[in-house]
């Protein structure tokens, strides 16, 4: 019995060891969850601040901005969080308005991750394009909105440019053959909608060549440019110009009532091409054959106004140049004769 009292002493002081021990150990396991909580919080804010890309943080309900990286501040032009807060980065924001790009976070809070295309407005006004991508999170049993976003403002001109070579001639900065047959396809759908004809004028050049031959292809390459500049100043906004050959023009009027209002559109045209210009020392007097045909008078589809056009405008040449010609369709005898004009005649280009 007289052991009994040492046993319990010494099991009491092994259990406050043990205790002791368990204390140290749960406080050292907690010591470093910790640290790695730290070291983890440290390396996210890390990438957060070291990313290229663009990250911001918004509260899903309020949709107020709750932080941003410094990629983001950067792309909207300031230098701080409260400066990007203080920036309306929406306003006047493409394809979408400030309200509707500020309901794609709620969308995004509700329905899940959104991907799309918008133009954001920098501190000083300027817009670009962004791909940005909305994700709901949850930080600390917080709902949040994480806002991704690359700048693509570089793809966005690329592409404009693509699409430019594809419609636009290089060297007048006019539509190319492909864009007007586009245009030609819209202008009838118009015309048949509202009831009211449109007309189509082809204009060549009269004896080009020589340009090329005693000046040079640069020199004639200059003659297209300023014959295109002039021809474009007597269109209207509603109009469309297009270089379809080396020397040949095409242009659409629409809402041209009458035959008379398109001749007087073709006798300034006329006027503006025969204007002398001097190019490398040589005054220039430049002439231009214009074919003429009408919807619905000429044609029901765009290659057949183009074609009948054509064909005026080798009639106009055929009559001595610097003048215009309509199209009329085949007589009975199956000969295409045009109809009306005025032919004034006169030299083609020529080099004082």
């Amino acid at each position: 019995m007289t052991a009994l009292p040492g046993l319990l002493t010494l099991l009491l002081l092994l259990a406050i060891a043990v205790a002791g021990w368990v204390h140290s150990a749960l406080r050292a396991a907690r010591l470093q969850a910790e640290r790695s909580q730290r070291t983890t919080a440290a390396y996210l804010r890390a990438l957060f601040n070291e990313s290229p890309v663009s990250i911001m943080v918004f509260d899903s309900e309020t949709r107020r901005l709750v932080d941003a990286n410094p990629a983001a501040c950067r792309s909207y032009g300031v230098d701080s969080l409260e400066a990007l807060r203080r920036t309306r980065i929406w306003d006047q924001s493409q394809p979408f308005t400030e309200a509707e790009a500020l309901q794609k976070l709620q969308l995004a809070s509700h329905q899940g991750s959104q991907q799309f295309e918008w133009r954001s407005r920098r501190a000083d006004g300027s817009l670009f394009w962004e791909e940005v991508t909305l994700t709901p999170v949850r930080v600390n049993g917080e709902r949040r909105i994480l806002a991704t976003s690359v700048d693509i403002s570089a793809l966005k001109a690329q592409q404009e440019a693509l699409r430019q070579h594809a419609n636009q001639d290089a060297l007048t900065g006019l539509a190319n053959r492909r864009f007007l047959e586009y245009r030609l396809q819209l202008a009838i759908a118009r015309a048949r909608q509202h009831n009211v004809p449109f007309a189509l004028c082809y204009v060549d050049l009269d004896e080009f060549k020589p340009v090329n031959d005693t000046l040079g292809h640069g020199a004639g390459d200059e003659v297209l440019r300023t014959v295109a500049r002039r021809l474009r100043s007597l269109l209207r906004s509603e109009d469309t110009m297009a270089r379809i050959g080396g020397d040949e023009f095409a242009l659409i009027l629409n809402d041209v009532a009458s035959r008379n209002a398109c001749e007087q559109i073709a006798e300034r045209m006329l006027a503006q091409v025969r204007s002398p210009l001097t190019l490398a020392g040589n005054t220039l007097n430049v002439s231009a054959s214009i074919g003429l045909a009408r919807f619905p008078d000429h044609g029901l589809d765009g290659e057949t106004l183009i074609r009948h056009a054509d064909l005026a405008m080798y009639t106009a040449k055929s009559r001595g140049r610097n003048g215009y010609a309509w199209f009329k369709p085949p007589t009975t005898s199956g000969q295409p004769p045009l109809d009306g004009g005025n032919q004034p005649g006169g030299p083609p280009i020529q080099l004082s």
